[in-house]
């Protein structure tokens, strides 16, 4: 992220985005780094845009398994298996007391 800082986006809309915390605790995420501060690159192969991208690739995702890479990471994926992230969604929010998931934006 350093390096990009003082440069101008790459194309009209581009935005990094930044995981700025870390994992809720759940068992998905047991055995991957602390992902927080890493910048996301893409999602199963499909180059990260903006935060409006990233919302339209997962909802309209349909593979097996989701695979995030970030930027600087070499070696290691956040790879899921797409059913148990959304199966998990509501034990998640209950868990960390969060508010009912929103639809996602329309792009």
């Amino acid at each position: 992220m350093l390096k990009r800082l003082f440069e101008p986006p790459a194309f009209p809309g581009e935005e990094l985005v930044v995981i700025c915390s870390p994992f809720l605790p759940h068992k998905l995420a047991r055995g991957y780094s602390n992902p927080q501060g890493n910048v996301l690159e893409s999602v199963n192969g499909i180059a990260n845009r903006n935060l409006r991208h990233l919302v339209t690739v997962l909802r309209d995702a349909t593979d097996e398994f989701i695979v995030i890479h970030c930027a600087g990471t070499e070696g290691e994926d956040l790879v899921f298996r797409r059913k148990e992230l959304l199966d998990s969604t509501n034990d998640v929010l209950k868990t960390r007391t969060a508010s009912a998931p929103r639809p996602a934006p329309s792009c």
